[in-house]
C-alpha cells in the first residue's frame, strides 16, 4: 500500500535518419517521451517509450500504443516498428524509493519510479554497506519499513474502493468467441475467469482474481498477461505469476469443468 504501480509503453522502430547518439526525454507534463538511439549489428534503430501512468487508470493499451507509435512517424520518420510492449514500475508514496533491510538476511530494493539504472547501482552500494560495513548513512533515508502517511498515500489507496468495485464489472460469457493468440476475462455462473487461446487453438482458464487481495484482472493484450489494476501484480496467461505483490500463481481450471458448469 506504500508503493504505487505504474505502467509504460515502448516499441523499437528503425531509424530513417541518424540523430547524435544520446538519450533523449521531452518537457511534456502531459505525455512524457523517452527516446533512445540504438545500433544492433549495425543497423540503427530508435527505442521510444512513455505515456506512462498509474496502473489504476482503464486505459485501453492499443491506443496508447498507437499514441506512441504516431509520435515516433510524425516527429522521427518511423515507419515499421519491430517490437512492442508494456513494462511497469513502482513509485513510492514519498518519492524515495525503498532500499535496505527489511529481516534478517533480507535485503530489498525497489520503487526505482523509472530511474532504475542510477537508483539501482546506489542500491547495491548501500545494501553492500549495509552487509560487510553493518550500517551506512542512507539506511534511514531509504529504510523500506518506513511509513509515511501522506496525501498521496491516502488519496492513492481510498481510490482502491473503487478500482476493487470496477474490476468486478464483467459481461457474462456464455457465448464467448476467441480468435487465436487472445484472451479475455468474463463472467461466468458469478465467476471471474481469464480465457486464453493460443495458436493451436488449445485455451488455458484461470480465475481471474487476484492472489493478492482479490482484485478482479484485467487482460493485457500487447504482453498477453493478466494485470492487476490494484497493485501491479501481473501473471502470464497460464497464470503463472511474474510480477507485483501476489505470493501464488493463479488458480488454474480444466475447459470440461467450466463446460460442465
Amino acid at each position: 500500500m506504500k508503493m504505487i504501480p505504474q505502467i509504460a509503453y515502448a516499441a523499437i522502430g528503425e531509424a530513417n535518419y541518424q540523430i547524435t547518439d544520446a538519450n533523449y526525454i521531452n518537457a511534456s507534463k502531459d505525455e512524457t517521451y523517452a527516446i533512445r538511439y540504438i545500433e544492433i549489428d549495425g543497423k540503427n534503430y530508435y527505442l521510444i517509450s512513455g505515456l506512462s501512468h498509474d496502473a489504476n487508470q482503464f486505459k485501453n493499451p492499443f491506443e496508447e500504443m498507437n499514441k506512441l507509435m504516431a509520435f515516433g512517424k510524425n516527429k522521427l520518420g518511423i515507419t515499421d516498428y519491430y517490437y512492442a510492449w508494456t513494462g511497469q514500475d513502482y513509485k513510492a508514496i514519498d518519492t524515495f524509493p525503498y532500499i535496505g533491510k527489511v529481516k534478517e538476511d533480507i535485503y530489498i530494493a525497489s520503487c526505482f519510479n523509472k530511474w532504475g539504472i542510477s537508483q539501482s547501482s546506489a542500491g547495491a552500494i548501500l545494501i553492500k554497506d549495509l552487509i560487510i560495513k553493518g550500517t551506512s548513512k542512507f539506511e534511514e533515508a531509504f529504510n523500506p519499513k518506513r511509513i509515511k502517511i501522506n496525501n498521496k498515500f491516502i488519496s492513492y489507496n481510498l481510490k482502491m474502493v473503487k478500482t476493487i468495485a470496477k474490476t468486478k464489472i464483467f459481461p457474462q460469457g456464455k457465448n464467448l468467441t476467441l480468435s487465436t493468440n487472445t484472451g479475455k476475462v468474463v463472467k461466468i455462473n458469478g465467476k471471474l475467469l481469464g480465457i486464453y487461446k493460443d495458436e493451436e487453438e488449445k485455451l488455458y482458464i484461470v480465475k481471474a482474481s487476484c492472489p493478492h487481495m482479490g482484485c478482479g484482472l484485467r487482460f493485457n493484450p500487447i504482453d498477453r498477461t493478466y494485470d492487476c489494476k490494484c497493485h501491479g501484480s501481473r501473471f502470464t496467461y497460464t497464470g503463472k505469476k511474474i510480477d507485483g505483490p501476489a505470493k501464488f500463481d493463479l488458480e488454474k481450471l480444466e475447459e470440461s469443468l467450466i463446460l460442465s458448469e
